[in-house]
């Protein structure tokens, strides 16, 4: 059933196909009583677009997270920050804490579509978001100028409460930084 909640797109190219077949064989026949499957389709994608708005996946609260933080290190707030993170990872929050002392952020951007694997075998259930993003950043004693810090980001999330949040970080350098391109992992 998660292939309705994740990306119901498919019915609703079954079913735009299905009533415009339907609506020519209306209109070559002449029988209006083919306008009933026409209404089931259009039904059924109500009913599909209805699920979509309404059902909050795992993988949808994991962007919530993902922009929430961008956000948050956006406006240099680490109240904001530090609950996105497990309290089960200490050394994650003493990171970020150090991290946003030290710079001042004036931009953050996801500048990829998140990949996001959702694992509900765990326990608790776990998931691992990949992305790029890049970061403009005003480095100690450089003045008001920033520069813009390109970044492959991994995000490791545990399912706590009654929400996900971030119990490890890795971003490694895009191009610049420790001079490497690492590459897809």
């Amino acid at each position: 059933m998660s292939w309705l909640t994740e990306d119901p797109t498919p019915i609703y190219v079954l079913c735009g196909l299905a009533s415009a077949v339907l609506v020519a064989v209306v209109y070559f026949t002449g029988r209006a009583v083919w306008l009933l499957g026409v209404t089931a389709a259009l039904g059924i994608m109500g009913v599909a677009l209805l699920i979509d708005v309404l059902v909050l996946t795992d993988r949808e609260r994991i962007e919530d997270v993902i922009a929430e933080g961008a956000e948050a290190v956006k406006s240099n707030d680490i109240s904001r920050v530090l609950p996105l993170i497990s309290p089960n990872a200490p050394e994650l929050q003493d990171l970020a804490t150090r991290t946003m002392q030290m710079f001042k952020f004036s931009d953050i951007r996801v500048t990829t579509t998140p990949e996001i694997m959702v694992n509900k075998l765990t326990s608790p259930p776990s998931a691992k978001a990949r992305f790029s993003a890049v970061a403009h950043v005003r480095m100690p004693g450089g003045g008001t100028s920033t520069q813009p810090v390109p970044r492959k980001v991994e995000l490791r999330f545990a399912w706590e409460g009654d929400r996900w949040l971030v119990t490890h970080a890795d971003w490694s350098s895009i191009i610049g930084g420790n001079g490497v391109d690492d590459g897809d992992r």
